[in-house]
């Protein structure tokens, strides 16, 4: 039993790259004909609001509850506080109630009440949440996995402005081309007078053969151009493809240079890409305090992947303090967003006690999540956790055993 990292190779971006946008933790604006939330607000302040039906001081007062890292946090308040957000119609509320439902952090598991949510907000026009909800249909999440209904999500999302949603269209186009929707017009040769993010996506298709020959020069030039005019996407699928190879020999130098432009340009995937660079050593030097601090950055911006990365780190003190605890929020999100192994490995934080308090419950919660997910190491851990609690020594020690991992 070992507590377990997923790496995403800066080669493959793959579907594992469309996972839903962890909301950053920062108060809302506040809405029209309410007052502006400042940073200084107190929580007295903001749960008066809160009472009076302002959903954006219920967020902003959930969010001081949420953070593990905070003294306050109480999963439970927060939960509650974004229900109240949500209840009021601040649809951010909803998304991250969403992500605890998903996950069964501090409040019960309800993957089909974090969809209806999800669906709610998007339908009123939030974009952030049709992202989310695409991925779920991207990664069958708790729904049948449908790319064409995961897809218009996306699109639905990026031509609102949301750039996960645009990033997440791009992942489609590049990586499952025979599956992605064909163009509804017919395409331009060049970005001549297409918008960076029309270009970015017209690249992406032509680096997957997504409804057009596939072109990997053609691609490279289109999402050069688009990655030059400050569109990170841009930046992070031409990453992706001087790193695979698509216009020639893998180019890892100015691979790592495209994923930092767009990780300065603030897409969270760009960071992920350039932390696994850094991680390895290619085309950058080896650096495993800089793939901490881009993980970190990438899982605070949205990345889940990025979430499980940093997680597996601070388990294993490579390149960062170790500190099972600031594992298990990251470790929640990602388990919220389908990744199964992070459900796995919170299973085995609760049923060792390595950073939270131990709760055989929980463990066994997580577990078969995990292996209702198709991970068959929590199957396998939920077997030795029931095992233990029925007397079995060598069970329980294969649990001791983890805490002695180096």
């Amino acid at each position: 039993m070992t507590l377990r990292r997923i790496i995403q190779v800066a080669t493959a971006l793959g579907l594992a790259a469309c996972t839903p946008r962890t909301p950053p933790s920062t108060a809302a604006a506040a809405p029209q004909g309410s007052a502006p939330i400042r940073d200084a607000e107190s929580d007295e302040s903001l749960s008066a609001g809160c009472e009076h039906g302002d959903g954006a001081r219920c967020l902003a007062l959930g969010d001081r509850y949420g953070k593990y890292e905070s003294p306050k946090h109480d999963g439970v308040r927060a939960a509650s506080l974004y229900r109240r957000g949500c209840d009021a119609g601040n649809d951010k509320s909803c998304v991250h109630l969403s992500f605890m439902m998903q996950s069964g952090m501090s409040v019960p598991r309800d993957i089909a009440g974090a969809i209806r949510l999800l669906e709610r907000s998007c339908a009123k026009g939030y974009a952030d949440a049709c992202t989310n909800l695409g991925t779920n249909y991207l990664n069958a999440n708790g729904v049948a996995r449908d790319i064409a209904k995961g897809a218009a999500l996306m699109q639905k999302a990026c031509n609102a402005g949301d750039d996960m949603g645009c990033s997440s269209l791009a992942t489609i186009f590049a990586t499952v081309p025979a599956e992605a929707p064909a163009p509804e017009t017919t395409l331009p040769g060049d970005c001549e007078h297409e918008t960076p993010v029309a270009c970015a996506l017209l690249g992406a298709r032509y680096l997957g053969g997504a409804g057009i020959a596939r072109d990997g020069a053609r691609a490279v030039l289109l999402l050069g151009h688009a990655c030059d005019a400050g569109y990170a996407t841009g930046c992070l699928f031409l990453g992706v493809g001087l790193a695979s190879g698509a216009n020639g020999a893998p180019d890892f130098v100015r691979a790592a240079a495209a994923f930092k432009k767009g990780c300065e340009g603030s897409s969270a995937l760009a960071c992920n890409e350039l932390a696994v660079l850094h991680a390895s050593g290619k085309g950058v030097a080896l650096d495993a305090a800089e793939a901490a601090r881009l993980y970190d950055r990438a899982c605070s911006a949205g990345s889940v992947l990025s979430c499980m990365n940093f997680a597996a780190m601070c388990l294993t003190g490579e390149g960062v303090a170790k500190d099972a605890t600031r594992s298990v929020q990251p470790l929640g999100r990602a388990c919220g967003a389908g990744m199964v192994q992070a459900c796995t490995n919170l299973g085995v934080l609760y049923a060792t006690g390595m950073g939270v308090a131990r709760d055989s419950a929980k463990a066994a919660t997580y577990f078969q999540i995990a292996c209702s997910g198709g991970d068959a190491s929590g199957c396998k851990d939920g077997d030795y956790l029931d095992r233990c609690a029925h007397g079995s020594s060598e069970a329980c020690a294969a649990f001791d055993n983890v805490k002695n991992v180096p």
